[in-house]
């Protein structure tokens, strides 16, 4: 689950970050003859990576608490659970 969830929004942020560099980059490692990965790997992630870093700190930082409170939450509900059964029935003495 949390896997995935954090899989895609670093996916979601990257994406984010490769369209805010200017095509004009793309077309000029292209006049340059790079290839389509060559231009990514060594012109734009280069360029995407600064822009995208203190989003990516604030996904692992959301991801951190979402797990810690995700083990508390887990745990209340079985224990309200357990107490909402017991609301009706009686004490036998």
């Amino acid at each position: 689950g949390f896997t995935l969830v954090f899989g895609i929004s670093v996916y979601n942020i990257l994406k984010t970050g490769v369209n805010a560099i200017d095509k004009g980059q793309f077309e000029a490692a292209y006049a340059l003859g790079h290839s389509y990965y060559s231009t990514f790997y060594r012109i734009i992630l280069p360029l995407v990576i600064p822009l995208v870093m203190d989003t990516y700190k604030g996904e692992i930082i959301a991801l951190i608490i979402l797990i810690i409170r995700g083990v508390k939450i887990k745990l209340i509900p079985k224990r309200r659970k357990y107490h909402s059964l017991l609301k009706g029935v009686k004490q036998i003495d």
